[in-house]
């Protein structure tokens, strides 16, 4: 009589109580990730996204009617980010070395030597920091969104001067 290995059961999950399964996205789904990840097509709206996907935007707005989808595409964007993550941390620090000072702030940030302050001149002529909430500290995926926000916007008023 052979003895069979007892299967590891996924637990449920916390939120539903619902038994988890391995979501697995449809040929059109995989078809749409594949354009919505791909950075050539970024600011491309969803006409456009659809149909180089090849599909509806019916297909479109359903596939992110569901949680698993949505799931799974932020999953993958922030892969796709923590890939990159080293060369955008790099090219902020050599900004920051030109001079750059939000590259400055943000990596002074990520070292904890720097916190944003916002402050007023109170009628009594002295400066009065705003109360503020305790800082969130960022995660990479957050950082490295930012990061890349500021490159861009960096050589897009490069690209503004040259012309």
């Amino acid at each position: 009589m052979a003895i069979k290995k007892a299967r590891k059961k996924k637990p449920p999950d916390k939120k539903t109580g619902q038994k988890l399964t391995t979501y697995k996205p449809t040929v059109v789904e995989k078809r749409l990730l594949e354009v919505l990840l791909n950075p050539e097509h970024r600011l491309k709206n969803v006409s456009e996204v659809c149909q180089i996907a090849k599909c509806s935007r019916e297909s479109y707005y359903g596939s992110f009617r569901k949680s698993q989808f949505v799931d799974l595409y932020h999953t993958e964007s922030k892969a796709l980010v923590a890939k990159e993550l080293a060369p955008i941390i790099n090219a902020s620090i050599r900004q920051a070395k030109r001079g750059d000072s939000a590259h400055t702030k943000i990596l002074l940030g990520m070292a904890g030597m720097h916190e944003d302050r916002h402050s007023f001149i109170g009628k009594d002529g002295k400066r009065q920091d705003l109360p503020q909430a305790p800082a969130q500290p960022m995660s990479e995926i957050e950082l490295a969104a930012r990061v890349a926000f500021l490159l861009q916007k960096g050589l897009k008023k490069k690209n503004e001067q040259a012309n």
